[in-house]
């Protein structure tokens, strides 16, 4: 404080010392244009113009104008049960028209349009004989976007519905489903990195197995989750970390342990490995669903960059 009063001395500006504690001191300067910096050994503090009274009533203010807004808030949700209906109708008409845009009705004629697996083509053929219906299949054009169903084989196909917890892949895209099932289960084995936590991960899947087997899609998922159990297990013991501890280098855990989380370089390259092959994986496999366009050269050309 010694250094600011004797600063202030030195100023031919009217001060005043207004309020003071044992941390801050609070003057006040008159001058008609913003004094030096240099004046002042600290920094002038821009508190505005605005009274405190005032600023007092625009706080009172503010408010009383959050609450009329509030207050109009609520008178206006009384609309949104009625606002509800008439979107949910809405929204059941434009689904009606779309459904009937792949119809047509016409006294007694009626023709829809739709689309249907190969696999099950014998099944409607087999239902158009015995109810006297006729029934044409064409191949999808290079206009059409069919669904897309995915392979989901009884042994890996939980990669399939793993798949869709992220995005469905485009029809004329290659089915990632099987790579999925192996790739997911080692990504959840790095990611854990311990043996006896990737163990009770598998003990857990066992104890809801009479759950799991009551549909397909759960026996399906209930496979990948054995997997990728066993997959963390097997990695669990190369890296050597049980409930986060490592085992004695002399015993047997401890020299099946060969791979070390702590080599930076190592571990990325493993990871730079990993990541890369997936890519190539994909690359060539869109190349082989598109073989006979010119369209498979970019991927391919990609695939032979990425593993050169």
């Amino acid at each position: 404080m010694s250094a600011l009063k004797e600063a202030l001395k030195e100023s031919a500006l009217p001060w005043e010392l207004i309020h003071q504690n044992q941390k801050d001191s609070y003057v006040i300067i008159v001058s008609d244009e913003e004094p030096e910096e240099r004046l002042l050994p600290t920094r002038r503090s821009h508190v505005g113009k605005i009274p405190l009274s005032r600023l007092e009533e625009m706080r009172d203010e503010a408010e009383d104008a959050i609450e009329d807004l509030l207050a109009e808030r609520e008178s206006l949700t009384r609309w949104s049960y009625l606002l509800d209906q008439v979107l949910a109708a809405r929204m059941d008409s434009a689904d009606l028209e779309q459904a009937t845009s792949g119809t047509m009705d016409e006294d007694s004629f009626f023709l829809v349009q739709g689309w249907v697996p190969v696999a099950d083509q014998a099944n409607v053929e087999a239902f158009s004989a015995d109810n006297g219906i006729a029934a044409i299949f064409e191949e999808p054009t290079a206009d059409d976007k069919p669904p897309t169903m995915l392979d989901k084989a009884a042994g890996t196909g939980g990669g399939a519905d793993a798949l869709g917890f992220f995005q469905t892949p485009n029809y004329r895209a290659w089915d990632p489903g099987n790579v999925v099932f192996y790739s997911f289960s080692l990504f959840f084995a790095m990611i854990m990195s311990d043996a006896m936590y990737c163990l009770i991960f598998g003990l857990i899947v066992f104890f809801f197995r009479g759950k799991l087997k009551q549909s397909e899609t759960g026996r399906r998922l209930m496979n990948l989750a054995y997997f990728m159990s066993a997959v963390g297990i097997v990695w669990g013991v190369f890296i050597g970390s049980y409930f986060g501890a490592a085992p004695d280098s002399s015993g047997l855990l401890g020299q099946l342990a060969f791979i070390d989380l702590n080599d930076y370089n190592g571990m990325m390259k493993l990871s730079v490995i990993i990541g890369v092959s997936h890519l190539i994986v994909a690359n060539v496999m869109t190349a082989v669903v598109n073989r006979g366009s010119s369209y498979a050269l970019a991927p391919l050309g990609w695939a032979g960059l990425m593993a050169g």
